[in-house]
Parts: structure tokens; sequence; C-alpha cells
């Protein structure tokens, strides 16, 4: 096949002339503004906008459908202190959407909420029954589910039943043939007619929005003394570790968040996130989001995979310095036996691979499987 190469329409007409009039505007050199001419950035503001990041430039968390009334929901759970519960997936991004909100919902002062995930092997993946009517038998009045909910339609429907509000948020596709599940509220960009434009975030990107919303209305309430506004900024060491181990493309918002996000998690705080970069000896790394997705995130997945991913969401969440070293040699453990399992896996595809090839098979396509594979690596 022989392939025809072509530059974007911008660059089709004289984008030397271009480039000349760009660099007057911006002072970059000619090689600079071709590639960002390639990357689609055609204006000194674009280029701008793109080299220095400014997170003034987000986009309003209210324009994703079903923010005002998740938020609506959330200021009466404050107000009359219900009990709330976060439901996240057991991976690196809902781990770290749960961590996330609810260290948000105790700064913004609620009282009565808690955070958990299902059993990868117990429960499999996403929001389930058993989970919805164990909530509403502990008192739980309003359960948020993060980076998953979506698809629970049955889920979502016994909750419904039994008087408990769902709010869902989510970054995954919606069913083209049943649509959303019932719920209090649905939170996702993906929804064919939202109008946010913000189809790129993660889950825990979708749980940032909902805590900038919450705060412009917390704030407009007169939750935070004077001058006590909580910084949300601090969080974004969560939001780019989720985001750069979800491989979601780093464009538009994403790419503001991510900017911001590396430079808050070399300053992290978070005792958790301190102790696992310090037990995996990657302190002084300097962070990229290719590092994050296969370095550092594989930590945090680990123990989802092996055994609870409550570890990696305890160990985000605790305050307790002696306890989150504790838990980062655990993620540590877990992760150094999932590469041993990992490895295992792959001598035996290797091998079975290549004597199905010596026998003239696998023609068109290379299946192979075994049960005893493991679940949570496979």
């Amino acid at each position: 096949m022989r392939r025809s190469w072509r530059y974007r329409d911008h660059l089709e007409k004289n984008p030397e002339a271009l480039i000349r009039q760009l660099q007057k505007e911006t002072g970059l050199s000619f090689l600079t503004l071709k590639i960002c001419l390639l990357r689609g950035l055609g204006t000194a503001q674009a280029i701008e906008e793109f080299l220095s990041p400014d997170l003034r430039s987000l986009a309003d968390p209210f324009s994703l459908k079903g923010m005002d009334r998740a938020v609506e929901r959330l200021v009466q759970v404050r107000s009359t202190q219900e009990k709330l519960r976060i439901f996240g997936d057991y991976d690196v991004d809902g781990t770290a959407s749960a961590a996330l909100l609810l260290r948000v919902f105790q700064e913004f002062g609620f009282t009565d909420v808690d955070a958990c995930q299902p059993d990868r092997f117990a429960d499999g993946y996403g929001l389930n029954v058993k989970a919805v009517e164990k909530a509403f038998a502990e008192g739980v009045r309003v359960l948020i589910t993060v980076d998953c909910g979506i698809t629970s339609f049955e889920p979502c429907l016994r909750a419904w039943e039994l008087g408990l509000d769902v709010i869902v948020l989510d970054h995954h596709q919606v069913d083209p043939e049943r649509g959303i599940p019932q719920a209090w509220s649905v939170v996702n960009a993906q929804q064919s007619d939202c109008p946010s434009g913000l189809k790129q975030l993660c889950g825990c990107g979708v749980a940032f929005y909902l805590a900038r919303a919450l705060r412009s209305e917390g704030n407009r309430k007169g939750w935070f003394p004077e001058g006590k506004v909580p910084n949300l900024k601090q969080h974004l060491d969560l939001v780019v570790i989720a985001t750069a181990a979800d491989m979601v493309p780093l464009v538009g918002d994403n790419h503001v968040l991510v900017s911001h996000g590396l430079e808050v998690l070399k300053k992290t705080k978070k005792p958790g996130i301190q102790a696992l970069l310090e037990e995996a000896g990657l302190a002084f790394r300097d962070f990229s989001p290719s590092f994050l997705g296969f370095v550092l995130a594989p930590r945090i997945n680990a123990s989802g995979r092996i055994q609870s991913a409550s570890l990696a969401l305890e160990l985000l969440t605790s305050q307790d310095v002696a306890r989150t070293r504790f838990l980062a040699r655990e993620l540590e453990f877990c992760n150094t036996t999932r590469v041993q399992l990992q490895n295992t896996i792959w001598d035996s595809i290797r091998e079975e691979v290549s004597r199905e090839i010596a026998q003239g098979r696998f023609q068109n396509a290379v299946v192979v499987a075994s049960p005893d594979w493991h679940e949570g690596v496979v």
C-alpha cells in the first residue's frame, strides 16, 4: 500500500509565512512553532494557552449534564447530615476518585461519609445489588459511584426501590440501547446531550469537577470561613495519577490538569503517596505521565489485582504516617507478586503459541487461554 502524507489544512497555505508572523507575536523559534502548528495550534493565543496552561481556563463544572442536580442533593446531605457513601471501582482511577471525594467531603463539613470498593473476585466489576442493599441497611441515604455505575441498571433500580438516592459519576460509554440507569443524577460527559465537551476526562477528573461545583455552591452558601475556602489544587496529585493510569487523551482540560498535577505531585503532602514513592525508590524522580502510568500506577493497582483494593484506598486517605508506610510495603509486595504471576503467564503463553505455530495452527488469529491463570493478572 502506498501512502500519501498531507499536512493539516492550515499548513498547506504558505506555512512559512504563518510561522514568521507567529514568531513576531510569540518570540518562539521556527521549529517550536512548526510543531505547534502540526498539533493544531494555529494562533498565538492557542499556543500560549497550550504552553502555559491556566487552571482558570478549565470548563465550568456545571456544564456537565446532571451536575446541578447532583450538587443540589449533596447540599441537602450536608444540611441534614444524612449518611453518604462513595462507591469506587477497584482500579487506580476508581481508587483515586474515591480517595479524592472522601477527602473533599470531609474538608467541606460532611460528617457522616465513608468509601468502599467491590471485591474483584467476589463481586466483579461495578456497583452490585448486594452493595446497594448493604448500604441501605447501614443507614446510607445517598450513594455516589465513581468510575463506574453507567451500566449498573439493576443495582440502581434496586436502590430506587429502597429509596436510596444514587449519584453516578462515570466516564465510560453509555449503553446505546438501554441508555442511562435510573438514578438521582448521572454525571457523565459521554451522554449524547451533555454540552460540556469533557469526554476526555477520566473518572477522577469527573470527581474533581464535582468537587469544584460543590465548592462553588458551598462558598455561595457560606460553608467556609472568610479566607478559608478549600484549595482543590492540592488534590491534583490524585487526578494526575488517575489520568495517566487510565491513558485518556492529554488534550483540552486534561492537558491543564496534568500539567498542574505533575507539579503538585512533586510537592505532595499526602503521606500515603509519599510513602508509596519512598518504598518504590521513586521519591526524587522527575515525573511524567508515562512514568506514572507504567511505574507508579501498577503499584496502586496491585492490591485490587492480588487481594483487596481497600489497601490502596486506605493508603491514599490515611493521615497516619506509620500506617501508610506499612500499607506502602504491602502494596510493593502485592506488585512484586503481580509481576511474578504475570511473567509465569507470559512464559506459558509463549510455550503454547510456539507449539501451535509449529503444528500449523493460528492461520488467522492467535487465541490462548488457561483456567490456571490468575484472574486479577490475566
